[in-house]
């Protein structure tokens, strides 16, 4: 599985960068790959997602709204751990459908 790291977790991703290397076969970060510029909107990231079969991790509580309003009928939103550095919970949010 292909994995996409939201922006404001950039830090929280280079502390887990060998968890994240190991459980998925690619990870790519807003702002530091080509296809996801760093002021990249919600709703790009979610047609991104959806386009390319990638899960999202994000601490953005609401990032999954964009995923239905670009086609996507069922999501899994799950907790993968905790963001210390700015005390925030980290999701991953997957497409079903």
């Amino acid at each position: 599985m292909k994995v996409v790291v939201d922006k404001q977790l950039a830090g929280w991703k280079g502390i887990r960068d060998v968890e994240l290397s190991k459980r998925f076969d690619e990870v790519q970060r807003v702002g530091l790959h080509q296809d996801l510029p760093q002021r990249m909107s919600d709703e790009a990231l979610g047609s991104y997602c959806k386009r390319n079969d990638c899960a999202l991790i994000t601490s953005d509580s609401k990032a999954y709204t964009h995923f239905f309003e670009h086609g996507t009928e069922t999501i899994q939103i799950k907790k993968y751990g905790h963001n210390v550095e700015a005390d925030q919970p980290v999701y991953i949010i997957t497409l079903t459908d």
